[in-house]
C-alpha cells in the first residue's frame, strides 16, 4: 500500500496478473519495446549530482514532457509542498 499522498493523483506503482501465457508474452513483448531507449528515458545523476535525462538520440537537462499540461504539472508539483496533494 503506497501512503505517500501524492500517490492519489501521480502513482506510478503499478501491477497486474495475467493468468493466460499467450497474452502474457505479447503483453511482455510490447513493454520490452517501450522500455527500449528510442521509446523512453533513463534518468542518470552525473559527477555535480545533477539529473540529465537519456534516451538513444539526446540527453537534456530538464525533464522530458509530452505536451503544455504535463509540464504545468511538473512545476505546480515542485511549487506545492507534497502533503497539499
Amino acid at each position: 500500500m503506497n501512503y505517500d499522498p501524492r500517490s492519489a493523483m501521480i502513482n506510478s506503482e503499478m501491477g497486474v496478473f495475467i493468468e493466460s501465457k499467450g497474452l502474457g508474452e505479447a503483453l511482455a513483448q510490447l513493454i520490452e519495446r517501450d522500455v527500449q531507449t528510442a521509446n523512453s528515458w533513463r534518468v542518470e545523476l552525473d559527477g555535480d549530482g545533477e539529473l540529465h535525462w537519456v534516451n538513444d538520440t539526446e540527453v537534456v537537462t530538464t525533464q522530458p514532457a509530452r505536451n503544455w499540461w504535463q509540464r504545468v504539472q511538473d512545476v505546480f508539483f515542485k511549487a506545492v509542498p507534497k502533503e497539499y496533494y
